[in-house]
């Protein structure tokens, strides 16, 4: 009969507890008997799926491994998650996962891992090594490459992010200095709160009593996607100035004249001459490249504090908290 996947001799009745774990005992030292470490897993996989069949926690059945084979608790779950792994892999590619096993746990492992990083190749290299076409010096170099690759990704990244935050700082040391002149001197501006449906680079400007004057729409990309980034921030940039007395389209200095040429034909296009727009110099003065006529059409401004209760995401903070000051 088989008791959770594992077999034993045929008895009367149903096994008791003891029993059950005494046949999963034995079938772990016949596993242990110059077996292939995928056979050890497999085992401990089916029991620790189905440990309550047993009549104990998996606790138990771990222990009762590394008793038998005499392996570290740690290479115990070692050999189980690259089993599971491997596992998920073959469902992927559609194959069983004998097809993706070799006898050498530690190769397998790396493949697992290189399969974290890019399937395609970890499932390559998966295949290579159950059928005797690669070796472990090899695999090893392939992992490295693609741990390494992953860590300039991510550096790459990281640059990105840094000097997005600087442009984005940029810009409000900018607009800050215009109070006086393009704002009235009393405004405060505070980064606007992530809004459902709506672009996160947004600021407000707001009066000493509160009371919420102008909206900015921030635009910071530098490289060759600008344009395209514009393009698909422009429907919900256009939504949310409907809400604002005056709305400003604002571009970082680094941002191409592409961009900003783009975004004038665009309010020309869709006839909101409300919509102005203004171009941060590298020195951080402000260029009016233009200037916002009229009020928003339709006019929904008395609405806006509404939305931003509604639609506003409690998990990302609100803009009372990031209020900006001169004195920074």
């Amino acid at each position: 009969m088989i008791v959770n996947g594992i077999g034993c001799d045929m008895v009367d009745g149903p096994l008791t507890q003891e029993e059950k774990l005494a046949v999963f005992r034995r079938q772990l030292e016949y596993r242990q008997r110059g077996r292939p470490w995928y056979e050890l897993a497999r085992g401990l996989d089916e029991a620790m799926r189905g440990a309550a069949a047993l009549g104990y926690g998996s606790d138990v059945i771990k222990r009762m491994a590394e008793q038998v084979t005499g392996l570290s608790p740690g290479l115990v779950m070692r050999y189980v998650s690259t089993y599971r792994r491997v596992g998920v892999a073959a469902k992927a590619a559609g194959v069983a996962p004998e097809f993706l096993l070799a006898p050498g746990f530690n190769p397998v492992e790396m493949a697992v891992r290189l399969y974290d990083r890019s399937p395609e190749a970890g499932l390559e290299a998966l295949k290579a090594l159950a059928e005797g076409r690669i070796g472990s010096s090899e695999l090893r170099q392939k992992l490295s490459e693609a741990v390494a690759a992953d860590r300039s990704l991510a550096a790459s990244r990281s640059r990105t992010h840094r000097s997005r935050a600087l442009e984005l700082r940029a810009i409000q040391r900018a607009l800050e200095g215009a109070r006086g002149s393009l704002f009235p001197t009393d405004s405060l501006f505070v980064r606007r709160p992530p809004l459902a449906y709506f672009r996160r680079d947004g600021m407000e400007v707001r009066g000493a009593d509160g009371a919420c004057m102008c909206g900015l729409d921030l635009f910071v990309s530098a490289d060759e996607n600008a344009i395209a980034s514009f393009e698909a921030s422009l429907p919900s940039a256009f939504l949310l100035s409907l809400y604002f007395p005056r709305t400003f389209f604002v571009f970082s200095p680094q941002a191409p004249d592409s961009a900003v040429h783009r975004a004038i034909a665009a309010i020309d296009l869709f006839l909101a001459p409300w919509i102005g727009v203004l171009r941060i110099t590298p020195e951080l003065a402000i260029v009016t490249v233009r200037a916002g006529v009229g009020r928003p059409d339709p006019d929904r401004h008395d609405g806006y504090e509404a939305l931003r209760s509604e639609l506003s995401l409690s998990d990302r903070g609100t803009a009372a908290d990031e209020s900006s000051s001169t004195d920074e």
